[in-house]
């Protein structure tokens, strides 16, 4: 099963603290860059203002993006990046403009400092971007350099929706999931492979543990232990799993599928939350439902009380090739029986106690 596998560690700089950004222009400096590209959305500026440095010796450009992650989007970054001169690129966002920072800085040959605002994916980690082709995924595109400088300012994600918390736990707890699935099948597993599947259970466990009460801290605007530890799972964590793994090129295999499916619109890691009890549903790992179950009840995931249009969905799951890396003989039917078997199984444990 295992493919050419190509580590890739993580940023050649993270620093995750209070006021983390006070330094970047002389971080900049010492480095000699003269001019940055600020990438950003509208909410992630305003959010981030406070926090921001004035610069006096470097010049800055703020450009804010137009539409997901695309080559077209990309493309258009970095033509103004080129007119500009910008010698490194600023990305300021949450995951899609994090990706489109890299892609930018990986076109016009600079290096990049990315500043996630939410604690939703692990893109602030991964040598990666997720392209989008007429609002739909399309493909993962590695770059050959990894991230300069990833810097948390905790206090701006402190500010960030409750839901996009939520929808990073269960983007980073399905990576154990489907890690731990995929190394069941590996018969010689690297050191790389085992490192990457230990990471993952950690980052699984100490989202179980610390999960709930990070999602109440970010409710009441509480920088806590609990919350630290659970942005930093998500970004760190999460993207380290992923370095270390490259036998798929997603995070969570059931999102794409998911996603044609769902009648409302559901953040990635929503998706993902559902994803994962398809998963076990497909494996028959009833005893893992149940025991996750409470939990996502308690932080309010997503979990098939609300999966419509089995057939479709099925379809849809069936023709991925990447849920085939798993489930390299599921058919439609096999994948409608195993949905309709999670929503039964759902129904007969809803007296389960809340915890």
């Amino acid at each position: 099963m295992q493919k050419n596998l190509e580590v890739r560690s993580g940023p050649n700089y993270y620093e995750c603290q209070k006021d983390v950004l006070s330094s970047l222009e002389e971080r900049l400096s010492t480095l000699n860059y003269k001019k940055a590209l600020w990438i950003h959305g509208k909410k992630s500026l305003e959010a981030a203002q406070p926090f921001l440095p004035q610069f006096h010796y470097i010049q800055s450009l703020f450009v804010s993006y137009e539409e997901k992650c695309s080559i077209k989007e990309r493309d258009r970054l970095a033509s103004k990046a080129a007119k500009f001169g910008a010698d490194v690129i600023i990305s300021l966002g949450g995951g899609n403009v994090l990706d489109l920072g890299k892609a930018v800085a990986n076109v016009v040959d600079c290096e990049v400092i990315l500043i996630p605002t939410l604690a939703s994916t692990c893109s602030a980690w991964t040598p990666k971007s997720l392209m989008y082709k007429d609002g739909q995924f399309h493909s993962a595109l590695s770059h050959p350099k990894q991230t300069l400088m990833v810097l948390i300012e905790p206090r701006i994600i402190l500010h960030s929706p409750v839901a996009y918390l939520r929808s990073g736990i269960s983007n980073t707890l399905a990576k154990w999931y489907e890690l731990d699935a995929l190394m069941a099948k590996e018969e010689n597993k690297t050191y790389a492979m085992e490192l990457a599947h230990q990471i993952a259970h950690n980052s699984h466990t100490l989202l179980l543990a610390h999960g709930k009460q990070a999602l109440i801290d970010l409710a009441t605007v509480k920088l806590s232990p609990s919350l630290l530890k659970t942005i930093e799972i998500i970004i760190m964590g999460g993207g380290i799993a992923s370095s270390f793994n490259s036998q798929h090129e997603t995070a969570t295999l059931f999102q794409n599928s998911i996603s044609l499916n769902a009648s409302s619109p559901l953040l990635l890691g929503e998706k993902a939350a559902y994803g994962i009890f398809i998963q076990l549903a497909l494996e028959e790992n009833w005893d893992e439902i149940d025991r996750i179950l409470p939990f996502y009840r308690q932080i309010k995931f997503p979990y098939g009380e609300n999966i419509e249009m089995i057939e479709k969905l099925a379809s849809c799951i069936a023709q991925d090739k990447r849920v085939h890396v798993l489930f390299p003989s599921l058919t439609q039917q096999e994948a409608a029986d195993s949905i309709q078997a999670l929503l039964h199984h759902i129904q007969q444990n809803e007296r389960v106690p809340v915890l």
